[in-house]
């Protein structure tokens, strides 16, 4: 170790000297922030600053000045105003070792050295107007005031003296005893306890009293503004409340209080104390900080001692952050019962402060809120009061910012409990209930539930059918098309709501959409939850969100869906729809138009594959598509009405599945096996990828890394595996069934398709695919698919819902734990709406052109559910099922297939329904689908041919592209004999090689020629001719390759034909598409060609084989190769010689 000389002493010391002068020069040659003007000589700013509401003065300075962060002096006292909650984290919580202080307020210092209850003291606390807390109220409000900027000269003469009037909570202070078996355990107890027998406690003591006394003041005064605040925004904003209470009724119910467990259910009222906080912050120009260095934020010197005012006020009346400030608007922190995220949280930031002088009981004072409103809201009513006349009085929100607490001034209003209590309130006072208080108020509510309860029992139930004793109609319900049976036994009881009855279990079948959305969206509060389904935990899944009743696990996987799929990301999902029709379901459907219904699975269940897990999807038949297909059919057939009896009779789970008729337990377990698939499979394929860095943007890649610093990430990762297997699932199905249900619409109805086929022309064209911006301009397609989901709906008996209280609809009564059925098709099917409902009839929907708005919409009613059960990706099926047909009617023609004898097979349709979901028969896939003629690829030819501007444009349709490359080919699905299919086969070949010819000479087409192995479609192309065919197929194919040749031969260099790019990706794959044309396999399959007895043929090859040469290895393959039956007699020759030569005498 080296010893530091005193030499080495004074020359650190200097150098530091020298360093504190230049870094002082240097803050000092910086500015301080945009400061007010006006100011005078010694007293600056300090005659300018308002006594009262200086929030809202130095947010109107901060709003002249264009800046968030200004600077005000008063005698010589710097002050930083920070009006940004970012500038306000970055300096008084990143840098808070600088930030840390108090400003030294004399007046304060003179009122605390003169003062030195159940939380605090312990102490009991009387039932109304207890002296203590009048006390800590008079004591707190003079403790803010004393501290509030500009409220006593002497915090700016700090020389000035002043008495305390504080006389009276000293001799009251000083007269408090804590007697030994008395006091119950509070911070005051507990301390004294802990540090009783320390050295020091004399010293300690005085310290434990103040800061009894900080959290006795303090804590009350901030809490019951943000109570009193509450108070009046729900006065004021009753619509408000009313969708507070329904989330508290609906979550504690009518039989107990709401607890702390209850406080993450309630969403809502969350957003409300969100709100009141935001609203009126409890402290609008916060606690002043004191800097205890000099610093430099932004290119602006902040000199050591300034006063830091962090205005919390103007952080949460933001415009820019918070539209409309100055509105009571819960919606900014929820949005469709999720809470937003990614918005300025008042709970979090600003409310109670900044950094290290954070208040440490924001925490108590949050929970305080939460327990008060939610328990105010179960029980009362608040209304204004009411004048002389008997009319309400109107109250207008004004607070008043005095002192460090902004506080509203008083109003009155009135707090209702059912129709038993009434009184006034003057939110002045703090009252808390006695013994007998409490249990008069349990007294009038349990009269009040007896009373209700005889209310409803004595209304009718609605209109039934008539059962048996016990088993009530179980016999009379069908196992499959039960929505039928509803809508007739309906029109049989001349009622839109119905009831039925199976042993014991009451179930209400709606079919009126005005009645359904009455109760399931105005009164969701009360039907948002599900019924058991006992087959589901005989199986033992609850991973289908979809189907849990209302509960956390329910709200935390729906949470999850929202945060991904929301409607800001549908573009996104678009992107993928439009590229899965694209590049999969059009170019299948071309191959194999037979197999139009595995394409059309493999389109949406790639789509939901995608999104969902971020795994690629196999070109036809993939298995975990198929698996999902499998699983989601065990959880809606598990689901279903009547398909187990185990979901009528409970108990039967019980049974072992030996006995007679536990069928269902047998299913159960081999169901299991099929869901543990679908759930554990594609989730493990995700993860590899993920941890691999390969996993594109997914619902579970996103929803892993939003939770992967979560302490319960465990429990997040189970949900997310749970949510991914219900997008999986069920996005599929219903998509499906909808797609196919278009299919059979326009299969049975030639004079609705051609009509969709030309709205689709006149606005698409021939040169391009439909795109979703095509979709404002397509209101007759539109009209189609509105009328496919009338005509079948989806799930046409809805998914049922589950009554949590009872209700009285219509003067019907409806028990609580009844099961809900919207019966969608009955809604759908309505005489009353729709005439001759059985009828395919886009035109209810359209008239002139123009959509109809005034009538029922299956886009928005009853396909995709009700209220807050609603699909929550019904946007994305949506969007789906329109590119998806605008796509096929631009490309294809829907006939029906021919029998034996050629005549055409008569369809007619019919629909399954033995599950949720209703779909077509087996009939369906006798369906075929035929190509357009040649004349749209003749469009596209003569839109080309010379014309640089469209071939560009063209090679930005990838998929017109692919399919001009998939046109080369013969169609697989044609017969020898057809000589027809054939003609025009040839046909379509013969212009798709043209159309490819003249792209070529385009670099943009020539590249996405490339990247759809163009040069591999060629050489298929090539060996698939044979003599017998026209010599036009022939020459336009050979051309064409000949074309795409010379292209890449000069985009590769040296260029030849005046075809160059400086693009280094396409230079590398057109030398790349070379190599591949002169490898010896490729050779073999065109050079043989120069011996063709057509000139037109040889010719071409001749000139490819001439200038398309680059390199010295496309030389040697050309010198070298050989017809290949030249190659087997040298090769053989070679091995003879070779066997000569080594049994040669000399070399034994």
């Amino acid at each position: 170790m080296l010893t530091i000389g005193i030499r080495d002493i004074l020359f650190l010391c200097l150098c530091g000297i020298l360093h504190g002068v230049y870094r002082k020069r240097q803050k000092w040659l910086l500015p301080l922030p945009p400061s007010l003007p006006g100011g005078w000589p010694i007293v600056g700013n300090a005659l300018q600053l308002p006594l009262s509401y200086v929030h809202l003065f130095y947010q109107e300075i901060g709003r002249k000045l264009g800046s968030k962060m200004v600077y005000i002096e008063a005698l010589g006292q710097p002050i930083i105003v920070v009006n940004d909650a970012c500038i306000a984290n970055d300096l008084l919580d990143k840098r808070s070792a600088f930030y840390s202080s108090r400003p030294r307020m004399p007046m304060f210092e003179v009122f605390v050295g003169a003062l030195s209850l159940s939380m605090t003291y312990g102490l009991p606390v009387k039932r109304v107007k207890d002296p203590f807390i009048k006390l800590s109220d008079t004591a707190f409000t003079s403790a803010v005031r004393a501290a509030a900027p500009g409220g006593y000269m002497v915090n700016i003469f700090a020389f000035s003296s002043v008495h305390s009037e504080l006389g009276a909570w000293s001799a009251v202070q000083a007269g408090w005893t804590a007697e030994k078996s008395v006091a119950s355990e509070s911070f005051l107890s507990a301390t004294l306890a802990h540090y009783q027998h320390n050295d020091e406690f004399q010293a300690l003591e005085p310290r434990i009293k103040k800061a009894a006394m900080q959290v006795f003041g303090a804590v009350t005064e901030t809490t019951i503004t943000g109570l009193l605040t509450f108070v009046l925004a729900m006065l004021t904003h009753p619509e408000i409340q009313r969708i507070a209470q329904e989330e508290v009724d609906l979550v504690v119910g009518e039989d107990r209080l709401p607890d702390f467990s209850d406080r993450t259910k309630l969403p809502y009222l969350t957003a409300v104390l969100k709100e009141v906080l935001r609203w009126n912050p409890v402290v609008p120009a916060g606690i002043p900080h004191l800097t205890t260095a000099d610093d430099i934020y932004e290119g602006y010197y902040i000199p050591k001692g300034s006063i830091v005012v962090p205005n919390t006020y103007a952080m949460l009346h933001d415009e820019e952050i918070f539209p409309k400030p100055n509105e009571f608007n819960p919606e900014r922190f929820i949005k469709d019962g999720i809470p937003v995220d990614d918005v300025l949280d008042p709970t979090v930031v600003a409310t109670f402060g900044f950094g290290r002088r954070i208040c440490p009981g924001a925490h108590i004072a949050m929970a305080t809120l939460s327990i008060a409103t939610a328990s105010i809201l179960s029980l009362f009513d608040i209304l204004p009061e009411l004048d002389s006349d008997n009319k309400p009085i109107q109250v207008k929100p004004e607070f008043a910012a005095t002192s460090l607490v902004s506080e509203p001034l008083p109003f009155k209003c009135r707090l209702y409990l059912a129709i038993l209590l009434g009184w006034s309130l003057t939110p002045n006072t703090m009252a808390i209930l006695g013994l007998k208080d409490a249990v008069f108020l349990c007294f009038c509510g349990l009269v009040h539930l007896v009373y209700r309860r005889r209310r409803t029992r004595l209304l009718p139930l609605p209109p039934s059918l008539p059962g048996w004793p016990i088993v009530g109609n179980a016999f009379q319900l069908p196992l499959s098309y039960v929505h039928v049976f509803y809508e007739e036994l309906g029109r049989r009881l001349g009622s839109k709501i119905i009831y039925v009855e199976a042993l014991g279990q009451p179930i209400i079948i709606i079919n009126d959409a005005r009645i359904a959305s009455d109760l399931l969206e105005k009164r969701s509060s009360l039907y948002s939850s599900r019924p058991r389904l006992p087959m589901l935990e005989v199986i033992g899944t609850d991973q289908f969100f979809g189907l849990l009743p209302y509960t956390d696990a329910w709200r935390n996987q729906r949470r999850m869906f929202h945060q991904h799929f929301s409607e800001k990301n549908l573009p996104r999902e678009k992107d993928k729809a439009l590229e899965f029709t694209r590049k999969g379901l059009l170019p299948n459907l071309y191959q194999t138009p037979q197999d139009f219904l595995v394409h059309i699975n493999g389109l949406v269940g790639g789509i939901a594959l995608s999104m969902t897990y971020g795994l690629p999807v196999k070109r036809s038949h993939d298995p975990l598509i198929h698996s999902s297909e499998e699983a989601f059919k065990v959880a809606v057939q598990s689901a279903a009405p009547g398909k187990y009896l185990v979901n009528i009779l409970p108990f039967l789970k019980h049974v072992p599945s030996w006995m007679p008729g536990a069928q269902f337990k047998r299913d159960a377990r081999r169901f299991r096996v099929q869901l543990d698939e679908i759930l554990e499979v594609p989730f493990k394929m995700a993860q590899n990828n993920i941890d691999e860095g390969v996993c594109p943007e997914s619902f579970v890649s996103a929803s892993l890394e939003h939770y992967k610093n979560s302490r319960d990430y465990a429990i997040f990762e189970s949900q997310i595996k749970k949510a991914a297997s219900q997008v999986f699932g069920a996005a599929s199905e219903p998509t499906i069934a909808g797609l196919t249900t278009f299919m059979l619409a326009m299969l049975t109805h030639p004079e609705v398709q051609r009509k969709a086929q030309e709205e689709v022309d006149s606005v698409v064209g021939a040169d391009r695919l439909p795109d979703f911006s095509d979709r404002p301009e397509l209101p007759y397609l539109t009209a189609v698919l509105k009328e496919v989901l009338r005509w079948n709906p989806i799930t046409p008996t809805g998914i049922p819902h589950l009554t949590i209280a009872e209700d009285v609809y219509s003067g019907y009564y409806i028990p609580k734990g009844a099961t809900i059925m919207a019966n969608a098709y009955a809604m759908l099917h309505d005489d009353d709406v729709f005439p001759n409902p059985k009828k395919f009839n886009p035109d209810r929907f359209i008239k002139d052109g123009v959509l109809v708005e005034d009538i029922l919409d299956p886009m928005l009613v009853g396909t995709f559910g009700f209220g807050r059960r609603a699909c929550p990706g019904a946007h994305i099926a949506l969007a789906t099922l329109n590119i998806a047909s605008a796509s096929i009617l631009s490309i294809f023609n829907i006939l029906p297939a021919l029998d034996d004898d050629g005549r055409k097979i008569e369809v007619n349709p019919e629909f399954v329904a033995a599950s949720l979901v209703s779909s077509q028969t087996l009939l369906l896939t006798t369906m075929t689908v035929v190509p357009v003629n040649v004349a749209s690829l003749k469009k596209v030819k003569n839109s080309v041919i010379g014309n640089p501007s469209a071939k560009k444009q063209l090679a930005q349709d990838a998929l017109l592209i692919q399919t001009l490359i998939a046109c080369l080919n013969p169609h697989p699905y044609h017969e020898p004999h057809e000589s027809s299919p054939r003609a025009e086969d040839d046909a379509l070949r013969i212009e798709a090689a043209h159309v490819i010819a003249s792209l070529a000479s385009s670099e943009d087409a020539l590249a996405t020629l490339l990247d759809h192995e163009a040069p591999h479609a060629f050489l298929v192309a090539v060996s698939y001719l044979q003599p017998t065919d026209s010599i036009s197929l022939r020459s336009a194919i050979v051309r064409g390759l000949r074309s795409l040749t010379m292209a890449m031969a000069d985009i590769a260099g040296p260029s030849q034909w005046g075809l160059k790019s400086n693009k280094s990706k396409i230079r590398n794959r057109a030398k790349d598409g070379l190599s591949y044309l002169f490898q010896t396999e490729s050779l073999d399959i065109y050079l043989p060609l120069l011996t063709d007895s057509s000139t037109q043929i040889s010719i071409s090859i001749a000139q490819i084989a001439a200038f398309a040469v680059r390199t010295l290895d496309h030389r040697k393959a050309l010198a070298e190769w050989l017809p290949p039956e030249d190659r087997l007699k040298e090769a053989k020759t070679r091995r003879l010689a070779r066997t000569t030569f080594d049994n040669s005498p000399e070399l034994s």
